[in-house]
C-alpha cells in the first residue's frame, strides 16, 4: 500500500529532527510556518501553479524561509516543491506536528461547557486531563455550548466523557421510556 506524500515527507522531517535532537524547537517552528502559509493564500497559489517553473518556486521559498526557519523545515519544503508536491506543504507539517506531539508527550483535547470557564477552572481541567491521559502538556480547545445546560464534554482522541446535564437528562428520558414500554408490555 502506497503511503501518502505528506506522510513520507512529514515522517522524514520528524525522524531528522529527532535524530538531531531538535524536535521541540522544530515543532514550535512548524506551527508558525503553517500559520504563515495559511495567512498567505497567494503564496500557496503561486507554489501550486503548474505553469511556474519549480526553480522559481524554490527561489521564492528560499527568499521567504532562508535564515528564518530551521534548515530541516526549509529543506523539506524545498524538496516537496521540487518534486511537485506544493499542494501538500501544510499537510506535511501537520504530519510532522502530530508525530512530534506524540513523542514529546503533548496531547490535544476539546472541552465543551455551558458557560465560559474561569482561568482557575481551566487550570483544574488541564491538570485533570494531563494526569488522566498521562500527558506532559495538553493543548485544549475550549468551546461554549449553552445547550449543555451545565457540566462538560471532554474529548481526547476517540475518547469522550460527557457529564453534561443535557446528556444526563437524555439518559433519564431513555430510562423512563424503557420503563414505560416495559409496563405497557406487562399490561
Amino acid at each position: 500500500m502506497a503511503r501518502e506524500v505528506e506522510s513520507v515527507y512529514g515522517e522524514a522531517l520528524f525522524e531528522a529532527a529527532r535524530d538531531k535532537g531538535r524536535l521541540q524547537e522544530i515543532y514550535e517552528e512548524a506551527g508558525a510556518v503553517i500559520i504563515g502559509l495559511d495567512e498567505n493564500p497567494e503564496l500557496i497559489s503561486i507554489l501550486e501553479n503548474p505553469s511556474i517553473d519549480s526553480d522559481k518556486k524554490e527561489a521564492l521559498l528560499k527568499g521567504i524561509f532562508d535564515g528564518r526557519v530551521d534548515e530541516l523545515i526549509g529543506n523539506t519544503l524545498m524538496m516537496a516543491v521540487e518534486k511537485g508536491h506544493s499542494r501538500c506543504l501544510t499537510k506535511i507539517l501537520k504530519v510532522f506536528i502530530k508525530n512530534a506531539r506524540t513523542e514529546l508527550g503533548i496531547g490535544e483535547a476539546s472541552v465543551k461547557t455551558a458557560f465560559e470557564l474561569s482561568d482557575k477552572q481551566k487550570a483544574e481541567v488541564e491538570a485533570k486531563i494531563k494526569d488522566t491521559a498521562k500527558f506532559k502538556e495538553v493543548i485544549i480547545d475550549y468551546k461554549v455550548d449553552k445547550s449543555l445546560i451545565g457540566g462538560m464534554i471532554i474529548k481526547i482522541g476517540d475518547r469522550v466523557v460527557d457529564s453534561s446535564i443535557s446528556n444526563q437528562l437524555e439518559s433519564l428520558r431513555k430510562s423512563l421510556m424503557k420503563g414505560q414500554q416495559a409496563n405497557e408490555v406487562k399490561s
